[in-house]
């Protein structure tokens, strides 16, 4: 009979640990941005794209540099469509997180 509180006590447990790991390691790379430069280059967008997960759209924008380094960044749903392929600009980026990207006006 014990058996049968065993179980979902098991289980519960294992989901709440489930949970605080994950909860973990957001805060630990929200910290790890924090320790990172904030870069500010000029760049150019290079390549759009977009993933869609169930219910959700994610856009990710590979920009080039003048030495020919590439980054791709996830660009917030806001300003995907202020920005094309081609646009060149001053890419700010803290680690692997987009800040702002500053077009030029020609």
């Amino acid at each position: 009979m014990q058996i049968f509180f065993i179980i979902p006590l098991i289980l519960f447990l294992s989901f709440f640990i489930f949970i605080i790991y994950f909860f973990y390691k957001a805060v630990q790379k929200g910290n790890s941005y924090k320790n990172e430069p904030r870069i500010s280059a000029p760049a150019k967008l290079v390549e759009k794209r977009n993933y869609v997960s169930n219910s959700f759209t994610y856009y990710y924008g590979t920009f080039e540099f003048g030495t020919g380094d590439r980054i791709e960044l996830r660009i917030p749903a806001e300003r995907v469509g202020l920005i094309i392929e081609g646009d060149e600009g001053e890419l700010t980026f803290q680690g692997d997180m987009f800040i702002d990207f500053g077009q030029e006006i020609y």
